[in-house]
């Protein structure tokens, strides 16, 4: 039965007081605001179970990904496999970029534009968890769930594309509505929302080199940010539950740098250390140090790391030896990004000094080219409201929580410096089916039950976020 909300009321020809009037208006206003909320969530209900339905394509689409993994800009086949279920979609404008390693597509026409974005490099470990599927390739694993987030995008695309054709086809054929008939039912049948598109553009952007190689510099460079108005990610989450969803206001990812400290001095006879000039006493008070910059330095209040994590001398395997190099690599991460630039000055002078106390020479290197800089992983307020509310759509409310700070770090962070937008993290934590492993562990493990409820959060987020900005629109 339609529902209709009357711009007047109707007295069956009995006076009717101001004060009754306004009431009666009152509890349509309310009426129609109550239909409004049902009918919404009954639509983002359906695509919740239209997400479902599509539970067993999205499983092989993962497996197959997870399978044969691949790193960095070299993602030949898994750009083939998004490429050509793209296509089968009925998606048109498929195109490559960032050094052909990435894939870009769109479903809808004209402004606004959002882009939603999902990461597809693996990493260099050896698997050794007990998968039902596991790499088949020696020395590389998905262990950052990035097959997931590349199977929850094509399955975002796909619920998006139904709804931008199911629209197209309901405007072809519909009737003229009444003007007094409440917008909530243009149709006179069941609120219409669920065939409705809003307008605008959703804008799909699957990225290589992730992982520390400059992917995100390199998609952006290639124009997937041009026109967009807002953008989102989701990051699979161990240690949330299974379908629950979690994000933030402001920074919820660390920026992250690496450097590289090399520490000359003369090598010799271990024998006769008085004839050397040894590295290793200089390298052993720069690790000690950075450590003190970090205690003593900096705020307490803003969280802040420098590791060392790698300590070598090239060239020198004999352990009777002074050697003439050491080497040092790891990371920086902080949520403030003034500090993080200023952390990478105070680095470069401290080792500089520290070298120069033991008579030794040092230079700091930041591995651009083989591990690119990312800067704080900062959310917009107003877009991460726009998610919140389009997930509590979706899940319940019960099932959106706060995020945690995270001090891993995402080159997402590049792309909000391009639209106002949030990362938003998919809880995955299911002890049933073992998915308890940290990201980055050999033994990592996906939980494919929320293969779907990933795919349905993209889209309930990117439509909600159209729906919000259709006063920027230029269709």
């Amino acid at each position: 039965m339609a529902h209709r909300c009357w711009s007047t009321t109707r007295t069956n020809g009995m006076s009717k007081t101001t004060s009754h009037r306004t009431a009666m208006a009152r509890r349509t206003v309310w009426w129609c605001a109550l239909l409004l909320c049902t009918c919404a969530c009954a639509s983002l209900e359906g695509l919740r179970e239209r997400a479902e339905a599509l539970q067993p394509w999205l499983v092989v689409t993962r497996r197959d990904l997870h399978a044969h993994p691949e790193l960095g800009f070299a993602l030949s086949r898994t750009t083939r496999v998004v490429a050509d279920a793209l296509r089968g979609m009925g998606v048109h404008d498929v195109r490559y970029v960032a050094r052909n390693g990435g894939v870009v597509a769109e479903v809808g026409r004209g402004k606004p534009t959002v882009v939603l974005r999902a990461d597809m490099d693996a990493l260099p470990l050896q698997e050794s968890a007990d998968n039902p599927v596991k790499s088949t390739v020696d020395g590389r694993m998905h262990a950052c769930g990035h097959d997931a987030h590349t199977t929850m995008l094509l399955g975002a695309v796909r619920l998006l594309q139904e709804r931008y054709n199911a629209s197209n086809r309901a405007a072809q054929g519909a009737a003229e509505v009444e003007e007094e008939l409440c917008p909530i039912d243009p149709e006179g049948s069941h609120c219409g929302s669920e065939k409705k598109w809003p307008g605008g553009t959703v804008r799909f952007v699957f990225q290589p080199a992730e992982e520390g190689r400059g992917g995100a510099k390199a998609a952006i460079e290639d124009g997937v940010m041009d026109g967009a108005g807002g953008t989102y990610a989701i990051h699979v989450w161990p240690w949330l539950r299974s379908g629950a969803m979690a994000t933030r206001s402001g920074p919820i990812m660390a920026g992250a740098a690496f450097f590289e400290i090399s520490i000359m001095g003369r090598g010799g006879h271990a024998a006769a250390p008085h004839a050397t000039i040894d590295p290793v006493p200089a390298a052993a008070a720069i690790i000690s140090s950075i450590q003190t910059v970090i205690a003593r330095e900096v705020n307490a209040q803003k969280a802040a790391i420098i590791s060392v994590t790698r300590m070598e001398t090239p060239g020198n395997a004999a352990v009777n030896a002074v050697p003439d190099e050491v080497l040092l690599q790891g990371t920086m991460r902080t949520l403030d990004v003034q500090l993080f630039k200023d952390l990478r000055v105070r680095l470069e002078k401290l080792v500089q000094n520290q070298a120069t106390v033991f008579g030794c020479t040092a230079k700091v290197g930041w591995m651009e080219g083989r591990a690119e800089p990312a800067p704080p992983t900062i959310n917009d307020g107003e877009a991460q409201m726009t998610a919140v509310r389009g997930a509590s759509k979706l899940l319940g409310a019960e099932n959106v929580e706060e995020a945690e700070i995270s001090m891993a770090s995402e080159d997402f962070s590049l792309f909000l410096q391009k639209a106002p937008g949030s990362m938003l993290f998919l809880g995955i934590r299911n002890e049933t089916v073992g998915s308890t492993r940290d990201l980055h562990n050999p033994g990592f493990i996906m939980d494919e039950s929320v293969l779907p409820i990933g795919a349905a959060l993209h889209a309930s987020v990117a439509l909600q976020w159209l729906e919000e900005h259709q006063s920027t629109s230029e269709l």
